[in-house]
């Protein structure tokens, strides 16, 4: 079966004026094509700092990532960049992945004429 997703040793912890938070340390698992994986755990456990980390939001603390392939995320909630205006929020994804080819961009700011 195709490994799609690995993690080997997430370690992801937040730093503030009260000092250094653990969330998680030594997280493992794999993803397999066409599997599904579930993540529960209570309010505050780290399920979304996880997705957060796999999709490129935030970088972890120490990892070893191994993604083939593309990861999705569709937020549970309504998540707009209040800072960013409504084209620059559409087009984070290109610039998470780098891409600011004059194609891409073009693409984006035609469906945005269409749609919006």
């Amino acid at each position: 079966m195709n490994e799609i997703v690995k993690v080997t040793d997430l370690c992801q912890n937040f730093y503030s004026k009260k000092g250094e938070l653990e969330v998680f340390k030594d997280i493992n698992f794999t993803l397999h094509q066409g599997k599904i994986l579930t993540l529960l755990g209570p309010s505050g456990s780290g399920k979304s700092t996880i997705l957060n980390i796999l999709t490129k939001l935030i970088k972890p603390t120490s990892a070893e990532l191994i993604i083939n392939g593309n990861i999705g995320y569709m937020f549970q909630r309504y998540y707009l960049l209040e800072w960013r205006n409504i084209m620059d929020n559409i087009t984070i994804c290109l610039e998470i992945q780098n891409n600011k080819y004059p194609k891409a961009i073009n693409r984006v700011e035609k469906l945005f004429k269409t749609y919006v």
